[in-house]
């Protein structure tokens, strides 16, 4: 379960990038 969550945070984090790194 603890993965899960790990690879949902890391997801959630590059998502971010992504959309903050398109926005530019």
């Amino acid at each position: 379960m603890a993965d899960i969550v790990r690879i949902s945070k890391n997801f959630a984090l590059s998502e971010m990038t992504k959309s903050a790194t398109a926005e530019r």
